[in-house]
């Protein structure tokens, strides 16, 4: 992997979905924090941007020092103490880097390879490529990628700085396939904001994740 982006570790990205979600958004963020979690990042699109980024405060107060709490959206102007943004698919990257303090990660959402090396080619910190496995959460989103998109993804951006987060379908059951495929990282909404003991989810997507390294890279079929 090339030096650039620093994805937190480990390199899991919690989506907020309270529609979804079995308690208050910031219980859930408190124990996915106490489980290992390191970055959540709040999708409430209808919800008044500052609406969100008060959720985002609550929940940054119950994160440790080390953690990323973000927001899924555009930018706004007076928003430079957010530690992440991610951009939709049609975000504009230049705009949102010149709205952000510079330190933020700013990430976009795609949905096939050539949607993530553009989003590369533009400054992107990292993407998500998605859905990866069916989903319950997104089923709108279209039919799932697969793990052999990812690897393919994860080879166009090879010699890049920009990071390759898998999302959609994503569990402690799956997570190992997307790390053989070359994913950087994960991202996970259903299976922390449905679980009814969401830090034991948590932790055992973590175990997952660091098992993997050790699974012989995924080949195609």
């Amino acid at each position: 992997m090339p030096d650039g982006v620093c994805l937190p570790d480990p390199p899991l990205m919690i989506i907020t979905d309270r529609t979804q979600a079995n308690r208050p958004l910031e219980e859930i963020a408190a124990a996915a924090f106490d489980a290992g979690i390191r970055w959540v990042s709040v999708r409430e699109k209808d919800l008044p941007l500052p609406d969100q980024t008060a959720l985002a405060h609550r929940i940054a107060e119950k994160a440790p020092d080390d953690a990323l709490v973000g927001i899924h959206g555009n930018p706004g102007p007076a928003l430079p103490e957010i530690s992440a943004w991610h951009l939709p698919q049609a975000g504009n990257l230049s705009t949102a880097r010149q709205k952000t303090r510079q330190q933020a990660l700013i990430g976009k959402s795609c949905h096939d390879v050539e949607a993530a090396r553009a989003a590369s080619r533009d400054g992107a910190d990292y993407v998500t490529l998605s859905p990866v496995f069916n989903t319950n959460s997104k089923p709108d989103y279209g039919p799932a990628l697969g793990p052999r998109r990812v690897q393919e993804a994860a080879a166009a951006l090879s010699a890049a700085s920009c990071r390759l987060i898998a999302l959609g379908g994503v569990s402690s059951t799956t997570i190992g396939v997307c790390r053989q495929t070359g994913a950087d990282g994960v991202a996970v909404m259903g299976e922390i904001m449905r679980s009814a003991n969401p830090g034991v989810a948590a932790r055992a997507l973590i175990q997952a994740w660091i098992a993997a390294e050790f699974l012989r890279p995924f080949r195609c079929r």
